[in-house]
């Protein structure tokens, strides 16, 4: 029951999001199926089918965003059970088998026929899936933004009916009309209280930083603001396991083994082309606001900073090789070394300069959250935004940040990490790609988005 003056979150699910996981079921099943055709031994095509539905999901092509596109899902799928195809391979090298057509018959199979199908059916979900509209309880002016965003993410499903601040009265009038209500304001008198409470068997109430939350997965640091009392940013404890550090040191392991080469190959490239040193250290701030130094491939001149700088200010300075092993994240990969010594983990917060780091605890709320967990190589904020250049830009990923320490774990990480992969690929597939995936998980003042909800929106009225 809603007490006065507190506002309670109801769990109850209001997404389409979620019904995403028929279509990753559908797709397993039929990869499953495939591999029982195509393959002479079982267990063989049984791991195919896993490792080509991981690639799939590693290029996000099960993001609700790109379901309702088929150009994106063709993109997607195909780059996905390619990417599931090579660690098949890999795989198969270790017993010394040899590539088999039936792997190759079957990301054909994959891509001709998963796009269409997942577009299909989320079509169909799409256009029986029911459109909520909510009471939100606050300041039109306040919220709407927010609000607005909310719906972009999923689609028009979720909609503002009305707007009630400060004046009320009408709730009990106008809860019939609308699918629940959303609490946006911090303080319910006990009025309120009883009216949400009669809705709550058969309504949805939904406490906006937590449905925002829920939505576009980063906290809504203006909200949370207001809302200090009742929302706690806390640190999940499945992160200091051992699992997460055996993890960290197994994924370590693996990646500087198989990278040995290219490792070699840019130490020499780095010595020739710009000499010593070839490995560039830096002081930046860890866990608990402990220092430490991070360890890079050199890609700018020998030259001594003379005051902190973002990475896109230091163009100038940036060498030949510099220019392609940056791009590519190349540099990055001594730090593997890093998170074998304790210092950082695979997944995390990047890890600032100390001078931005003293400058943000003063000027940024909340700011002092991401030192509670090990900084990371990747992490959420890298996977849904571009890097920060500016004051503004870093508030932003600090959102992403902050939702990835409160719903950190394992499989969060593991999905981090595949889908680093399809940022660093996808990044230099194409201009507008990049400028796409930029764009989505900025404002969401979106062309394309809005132009795919109004398309839908016709179909579905037809």
């Amino acid at each position: 029951m809603l007490q006065k003056g507190r506002t309670r979150y109801n769990p109850k699910e209001a997404f389409i999001l979620k019904k995403t996981m028929a279509i990753e079921t559908f797709d397993l099943f039929l990869l499953i199926v495939l591999s029982y055709y195509l393959f002479s031994t079982w267990y063989i095509g049984l791991i195919a089918a896993l490792l080509i539905l991981l690639g799939i999901y590693a290029f996000r092509a099960y993001d609700l965003n790109n379901l309702v596109s088929y150009i994106e899902q063709l993109i997607r799928v195909a780059a996905g059970s390619v990417l599931g195809w090579v660690l098949f391979q890999i795989l198969l090298l270790f017993p010394g088998r040899i590539i088999q057509i039936a792997s190759l018959k079957m990301i054909l199979i994959s891509i001709i026929t998963l796009p269409i199908i997942n577009w299909a059916i989320t079509l169909i979900i799409l256009k029986f899936a029911k459109r909520r509209k909510y009471v939100v309880l606050g300041s039109k002016a306040e919220h709407q933004s927010l609000i607005n965003e909310i719906s972009q993410k999923t689609l028009g499903l979720i909609q503002a009916h009305t707007y009630l601040n400060p004046d009320i009265s009408k709730l009990g009038q106008l809860l019939p009309q609308c699918d629940g209500v959303i609490i946006g304001q911090t303080f319910l008198n006990d009025k309120i209280c009883e009216e949400i409470n009669k809705l709550e068997p058969s309504g949805e109430v939904h406490y906006l930083p937590e449905l925002a939350e829920r939505a576009l997965k980063r906290i809504p640091l203006k909200s949370i603001g207001k809302h200090n009392k009742d929302y706690h940013i806390e640190a999940n404890n499945e992160t200091y396991s051992p699992a997460m550090r055996i993890l960290d040191i197994l994924v370590s392991l693996i990646v500087l083994v198989i990278t040995s080469p290219l490792s070699l190959i840019t130490t020499i490239a780095i010595y020739i082309k710009d000499g010593k040193p070839v490995i560039f250290k830096q002081t930046r701030v860890g866990k608990d606001g402990k220092h430490f130094a991070i360890y890079k491939f050199r890609s700018m001149q020998n030259t001594q900073l003379q005051e902190p700088k973002f990475a896109d200010q230091e163009e100038e300075r940036i060498t030949k090789v510099g220019k392609v092993i940056r791009k590519y994240r190349i540099d990055e990969l001594p730090q593997f070394i890093n998170v074998l010594k304790g210092d950082m983990s695979v997944v995390g917060p990047r890890p600032e300069q100390v001078e931005f780091t003293e400058e943000y605890l003063k000027t940024i709320p909340f700011y002092e959250y991401r030192l509670t967990v090990n900084p990371g190589i990747t992490g959420w904020a890298q996977i849904m935004y571009k890097y920060s250049s500016n004051e503004e830009e870093t508030i932003r990923k600090l959102k992403y940040d902050l939702w990835y320490i409160k719903n950190q774990g394992l499989l969060l990480d593991l999905k981090i990490m595949l889908q680093t992969l399809e940022k660093i690929l996808f990044t230099h597939f194409g201009k507008a790609q990049c400028e796409y995936k930029d764009v989505r998980y900025k404002d969401l003042n979106l062309g394309k988005t809005n132009t795919i909800i109004t398309n839908l929106k016709e179909r579905f009225e037809r």
